[in-house]
C-alpha cells in the first residue's frame, strides 16, 4: 500500500511532532510519496486546469484538502496528514475492502462527523473518490464567493471547511451512506485523540496551514 502525505519541501518548516510522525512512516515497510506544493499544483493541473485557476485563487488550505481524494482517485492507497502519530500498524488487520475514514469528536461542531485527515483505501475504490473530488468541486464553485468576502472576518475554519474540507465531506458522507456499505468510520476516541488510554493513532492538529 502506497501511503501520502503532503508537506513544503523545506522540513525546517515542519512542526517538531511532523518529523517524529514521519520517522515512523520512513521505517515502516509501507511506500510512502511525500507531496510538496509544486507536485500537488501539478497533480490538479493535470487534471483540470481550469478548475485549478479556480481553487489556487483561495486560502492554500482548499487546494490541499481537494488534493486528498484526487490523489486517492489516481493512485489508490491512504492519505494520512503529516501530524497523525501511529501507535498501532493498525493497517494490516483492517477489511481490504473498505475504505476508512477519520471520525470526529461530536465537540465544538456538531455537524462536522467525518474529517479528511485520514482516509485508507486497501484497495483502489477509485469511482468514490472521483465522486468526492466532483462534490468537491461543486462545493469550491459554490462557496468560493463567500470565502474571498469573509475569510478574514468570519471563522476561517468553518468558511473553509464548506469547501472541500471536513465540513463538506461530511455532507457528502451524510448524502450517500446508505449507497456506502464499503465505508467505515473510524471511532475518534481511537484514532483521533490523546486523552484515551487506548489509541491506534494519535491526532495532534497542529493546523500549520493556519498560520
Amino acid at each position: 500500500m502506497i501511503i501520502h502525505l503532503i508537506a513544503p519541501k523545506d522540513k525546517n518548516k515542519w512542526p517538531e511532532i511532523w518529523h517524529k510522525c514521519y520517522e515512523y512512516w520512513v521505517n515502516s515497510s509501507y511506500q510512502i510519496k511525500l507531496w510538496d506544493d509544486d507536485q500537488i499544483d501539478s497533480l490538479i493541473k493535470d487534471d483540470d486546469l481550469e478548475f485549478f485557476n479556480i481553487i489556487n485563487k483561495l486560502p492554500k488550505i482548499c487546494k490541499l484538502d481537494y488534493f486528498r481524494p484526487l490523489v486517492l482517485e489516481k493512485y489508490g492507497g491512504a492519505y494520512f496528514d503529516l501530524d497523525i502519530e501511529i501507535i498501532f500498524d493498525f493497517l494490516s488487520v483492517i477489511d481490504p475492502n473498505k475504505i476508512y475514514i477519520m471520525g470526529h469528536p461530536p465537540f465544538p461542531f456538531k455537524k462536522i462527523k467525518v474529517q479528511n485527515s485520514l482516509f485508507i483505501s486497501p484497495i483502489q475504490h477509485s469511482l468514490f473518490f472521483h465522486h468526492l473530488k466532483n462534490y468537491f468541486k461543486y462545493t469550491t464553485k459554490k462557496y468560493s464567493h463567500i470565502i474571498n468576502e469573509s475569510y478574514s472576518h468570519i471563522m476561517p475554519g468553518l468558511n473553509i471547511g464548506e469547501i472541500a474540507g471536513s465540513i463538506a465531506l461530511s455532507k457528502f458522507v451524510k448524502l450517500y451512506k446508505k449507497q456506502l456499505s464499503f465505508i467505515e468510520i473510524l471511532d475518534y476516541k481511537y484514532f483521533n485523540s490523546n486523552n484515551n488510554s487506548i489509541n491506534f493513532c494519535i491526532h495532534h492538529s497542529t493546523q500549520s496551514w493556519n498560520n
